[in-house]
């Protein structure tokens, strides 16, 4: 796909009301070859003829993308009853490490030979830009490859004299994931899944049905025994069946707090295994001394990068009371000179929120912060814009009260706080200020000042002069933002029992 002579206009937005675009639903089928069926224990079935009509809708254009049919408790019965029997019959959960590195690997090459259809159908389902859909993908085939390695190296059985340590697979796993990361959060809970031999349900959201069947065409691609993978995209009703299920082992789970919450008090009714990465606030502390030429990109991405869709995005910014307006104005001229449009379109840098709903919660809470007293510095309104689609200025508030609810909700929209300090030691306490513990940073020249914030703050991660996430290493929060981490050999430990045997001497 080409750019043609699209060019930015003054404004940052992109007209591209000249363009002569194939329909979305057309680049669904062509691109991505869409049919609607479902792949249920490592086979493919016809969609669904019953149930009620779904239409899909692009957040970028408003154009239906793609119709299906919501599918029943049979199929859920299906999906559960392969799980618990491929892994009772134990081929995947027996097979070799080799084997299972193997497999992962071949998942990792098929991602990779399908990254176009991924890379559209993911823009055509949440509005991220193409760049964005390619880092995605890319962090996705990364997981694939690393827990590959991790299998290997991996120390599945120890022995002293007269005692054996064994790490079993916990046995059929439920992954659950939003769609504004659906591959490379499906990956992250995935492999370390199949790595460790268990059966694995992988409940995708409804509007995620394209990425869905490319998905499954890429776990296929490693020849898992039947019953093994099942991939659904679903919406709320199936999804609380499968959490509830004693058949499950194991929910792992990315989301909102309040679903969290829910799929919790459910796994602890049946003392079922968890693991929860929920929502953030994370607070980027910028130092008396930091270098702004080189933080302000990075800071700008929270408003940027996904239209702010990320949940360890650092959108509250505590900035020395003396350097709010430098930073402010600065940061404000980055991101207005940031290009806004369709985001099939390669030189579009910022897309639209995933829908109308989230559109209007981003509105909302723009207007509740004004009401509250903190200042616009830029954004604030929609772009003008020939596309129908659910698109937003990135915002920046400047003068912010860290009590204030655009300053302790997540907004998961384009939106920026910048919260005024005097000190260090209060930033450190502001940054703490939250039900939230997912992500944080702090900008800084001196390696002192970086270690002191960075053990202060309580976060599950820390960056230090960068955004710094890496699902090759343990991510999770603390507090409300979940419970247990993935990423690294720790992921993989999630996905494990431990269980000791002793000989007699």
């Amino acid at each position: 796909m080409t750019a043609g002579d699209l060019r930015a206009d003054d404004d940052g937005t992109v007209d591209t009301a000249e363009r002569d675009r194939p329909g979305i639903a057309d680049l669904v089928k062509s691109h991505c070859a869409f049919d609607g069926r479902l792949y249920v224990g490592g086979a493919w079935r016809e969609p669904p003829t019953g149930g009620e009509l779904v239409q899909h809708v692009s957040p970028a254009t408003g154009e239906v993308f793609a119709t299906t049919r919501t599918w029943d408790d049979r199929i859920v019965d299906e999906v559960l009853s392969g799980a618990v029997g491929s892994f009772e019959e134990g081929e995947w959960r027996t097979s070799g490490v080799e084997h299972r590195a193997a497999a992962l690997l071949a998942v990792a090459d098929e991602i990779d030979s399908l990254a176009e259809a991924f890379d559209i159908a993911f823009t055509i389902e949440s509005g991220a830009p193409l760049w964005v859909s390619a880092s995605m993908r890319q962090r996705a085939t990364g997981v694939f490859r690393e827990n590959a390695r991790h299998v290997v190296d991996f120390a599945f059985e120890t022995r002293t004299e007269n005692v054996a340590t064994l790490r079993e697979p916990v046995g059929v796993v439920l992954t659950i994931v939003p769609g504004n990361a659906t591959l490379a959060l499906a990956s992250l809970k995935v492999a370390p899944a199949l790595a460790a031999g268990c059966s694995v349900i992988i409940k995708l959201p409804e509007e995620s049905v394209v990425t869905a069947q490319l998905f499954a065409r890429a776990l296929a691609a490693g020849g898992l025994p039947r019953g093994v993978v099942s991939v659904l995209a679903a919406g709320p009703a199936p999804s609380e069946r499968l959490v509830r299920s004693d058949r499950v082992d194991a929910v792992t789970f990315t989301g909102s707090t309040a679903v969290g919450s829910g799929i919790m008090k459910a796994c602890a009714d049946r003392i079922a295994h968890v693991t929860l990465e929920l929502g953030g606030k994370s607070a980027a502390v910028v130092a008396e001394d930091a270098d702004l030429d080189a933080a302000i990109p990075i800071l700008a991405r929270a408003a940027s990068f996904h239209s702010g869709q990320i949940c360890a995005a650092l959108s509250r910014i505590l900035v020395p009371r003396a350097r709010q307006d430098e930073l402010a104005e600065r940061l404000a001229a980055y991101v207005s000179h940031l290009s806004i449009g369709n985001p099939l379109d390669p030189i579009t840098q910022v897309g639209p929120v995933s829908s109308a709903r989230q559109l209007a919660r981003v509105e909302a809470m723009v207007a509740a912060a004004r009401a509250e007293g903190a200042r616009l510095v830029t954004g604030g309104e929609r772009p003008s814009l020939p596309d129908h689609g659910f698109y937003y200025r990135p915002t920046i508030f400047a003068d912010v009260d860290n009590a204030s609810s655009i300053a302790q909700e997540e907004v998961f929209g384009p939106v920026v706080c910048l919260i005024p300090y005097d000190n260090l030691d209060e930033a450190i306490a502001l940054a703490n200020e939250s039900k939230y513990g997912l992500h944080g940073a702090v900008f800084t020249r001196d390696p002192s000042t970086a270690e002191a914030v960075a053990r202060a703050v309580r976060t599950g991660t820390f960056a230090v002069n960068s955004q710094g996430i890496d699902f090759a290493h343990p991510f999770g929060g603390y507090k409300q933002s979940g419970l247990g981490r993935e990423g690294g050999v720790v992921g993989l430990e999630a996905m494990l029992e431990t269980k000791v045997v002793t000989y007699a001497p």
